[in-house]
């Protein structure tokens, strides 16, 4: 019984992943942006372009990773990895079928292949992310 009590609080637990990876993306972007201007403002040469697409959407992946395995964790912290993951696994999986499918969108656009590129990393360094942090916690509470 106990076992199958973690296994649907983790469930409902990892529904809080879409919630704070959205917050994390907004939070990772203004972050990437506040970075990009302020290196462009004290910084003499030039960015390439593909650079300052990049780092603001991958920092935001990042960020989003980190966020939503935190909050998940404050949530409930007698997690199972698996049954914690089943959400977010669904949902990045969900993500990137969209982002393929209207992968055309983006080659209309000045430097479209690398916003396309950039988006494609971040969702795969947010689950990346947020599945260290909950496997590092659920390591630390079978010691």
């Amino acid at each position: 019984m106990r076992e199958s009590k973690i296994y649907i609080f983790s469930i409902f637990a990892s529904f809080t992943f879409i919630l704070s990876n959205i917050v994390g993306m907004f939070l990772g972007n203004a972050l990437g942006e506040i970075f990009y201007l302020g290196y462009q403002s004290y910084l003499v040469f030039e960015i390439p372009s593909f650079i300052s697409v990049m780092v603001p959407t991958i920092l935001a992946g990042v960020v989003s990773g980190i966020l939503a395995g935190y909050i998940n964790i404050k949530i409930y912290k007698d997690l199972h990895l698996f049954y914690s993951l089943i959400i977010p696994v669904i949902t990045t999986i969900i993500i990137l079928i969209y982002i393929i499918y209207n992968s055309h969108l983006y080659t209309n656009q000045v430097n479209g292949f690398f916003i396309f590129i950039s988006i494609i990393i971040q969702i795969c360094i947010t689950i990346y992310i947020y599945f260290m942090i909950l496997k590092k916690h659920v390591d630390q509470q079978q010691i």
